[in-house]
């Protein structure tokens, strides 16, 4: 995940390893529940999906050979895992991506000078590699591309192994792949947000081949600050990582990992409701609509939007979180739109409202954060730790943490970095809790 200081109006963002482009609204509201996950011992989960069981036996003890590390580099922009492919293993970077369904890696013989930037895979010192029967090619949003060979390989995620997983040899890719540090993508979305739906994704077949105590993986991603090492924990939820219960809210569309926030706010601020909304490990932004945008930088003291950069904030944190003042060409640093207006007006009489520790606007201090409703639940993220990178032609301002852009939101890793998140893959659902950032 980074920011590209090089494109304009917008701040670029990285999904899935690629720049993207706004994404279609997603689908209609469903019900939404909270359950708890004490710790104890699991039995197989296929018997207990078909038969049933009480949600009160759904967490299991923290096992480590289960966890991946995340490697945070960057500054927060980007976190890399280790995989390998093939037999014997040759190991790879990858970004585990729940915003995409494709796996593939840059493959030996890649024509483009930068590939040599890379570790590349070679199939013929592989003993499991099978080819498949066409080429391969992913083409993105913005148009930028990757393709190649298709074929088949084992897989190890840390002491998983995966055979004949469907694999994508990269022999061309667009500059936005090449010129950064991951040498592939490991997709960990549902198969029909696959190039080729037919070939199942890791998450299918380690279900499948019941690799798993539960079929369900948890994201840790801390911030630089706290940690530089963050993990993914395939078939366990890690309770040392979060305070309190996971509350819980079904997906509203697959197949990708979206669910329908019952409001979002920034202070006391409504800045939206009733909106689908996809966790992406693959963004590292939240990307939010135009007018969820300009709603939450309005209430930011110092917050710009330009032609170039799109928005940008003082680097400073303790500027950002301190009390809101007007933005230039803005009447009054209170004023939002008519339609965010009457939103707030909606969210009052549904009983949606800001976390009560939160003073009202004139009172805001240091504690500023943009709140996300789940399930009755907030959950949140400083605007403290909204600056990214530097932008060279403005001293002193940072990249936003939010973009617009986006009807369907998407909660990228600077939601994660704060909140603790399980995909339930055999529920078809989501789970949140506030992050813990030691196991202490």
């Amino acid at each position: 995940m980074r920011v590209d200081l090089q494109c304009a109006v917008f701040v670029c963002l990285v999904v899935g390893g690629r720049i993207t482009t706004a994404l279609p609204a997603g689908a209609s509201a469903t019900i939404v529940y909270t359950d708890t996950l004490p710790n104890t011992p699991l039995s197989r989960w296929k018997s207990q999906l078909r038969y049933g069981r009480p949600d009160s036996l759904r967490n299991s003890p923290f096992q480590s050979k289960e966890a991946v590390e995340a490697i945070n580099f960057r500054s927060d922009l980007e976190y890399y895992s280790a995989v390998s492919f093939g037999t014997p293993p040759q190991t790879f970077k990858v970004m585990l991506d729940t915003g995409s369904a494709d796996t593939w890696v840059i493959a030996r013989g890649c024509p483009t000078s930068k590939c040599a930037n890379h570790a590349t895979f070679d199939k013929t010192i592989s003993t499991t590699y099978r080819n498949g029967s066409s080429d391969w090619q992913v083409t993105y949003g913005d148009h930028s591309f990757a393709g190649g060979l298709s074929g088949w390989d084992t897989l190890r995620i840390g002491a998983l192994t995966i055979t004949n997983q469907s694999l994508g040899l990269a022999m061309y890719a667009s500059p936005q792949f090449t010129n950064d540090m991951v040498d592939g993508i490991v997709g960990l979305s549902f198969r029909g947000a696959s190039n080729n739906p037919d070939n199942q994704t890791p998450m299918d077949r380690l279900v499948e081949d019941h690799l798993l105590p539960e079929p369900l993986f948890a994201v840790y991603f801390p911030p630089r600050q706290v940690a530089s090492v963050g993990e993914f924990t395939f078939g366990t939820v890690n309770s040392a990582r979060y305070h309190g219960d996971l509350v819980y809210v079904p997906l509203s569309r697959k197949p990708y990992w979206q669910f329908e926030l019952e409001a979002a706010y920034i202070g006391n601020t409504v800045v939206d409701q009733r909106v689908q909304c996809m966790v992406d490990t693959g963004t590292n932004v939240l990307l939010v609509s135009n007018e969820a945008a300009r709603a939450i930088h309005l209430q930011i003291p110092g917050a710009r939007e330009t032609h170039s950069d799109g928005w940008i904030l003082p680097c400073s944190r303790s500027t950002v979180s301190a009390a809101p003042s007007a933005l230039p060409g803005a009447n009054e640093s209170t004023t939002v739109s008519p339609a965010l207006s009457s939103m707030a007006l909606i969210a009052k009489s549904q009983s949606f409202s800001p976390d009560s520790t939160h003073a009202r606007r004139s009172d805001l201090g240091p504690a500023l954060t943009i709140q996300f409703s789940i399930n009755g639940h907030n959950f949140t993220v400083p605007v403290a730790g909204l600056p990214l990178e530097p932008v060279k032609s403005r001293p002193g301002f940072c990249y936003s943490g939010v973009a617009g852009g986006s009807p369907r939101w998407i909660l990228g890793t600077m939601f994660i970095k704060h909140n603790y998140v399980v995909f339930d893959h055999g529920r078809e659902r989501l789970g949140f809790a506030p992050i813990r950032h030691s196991s202490s």
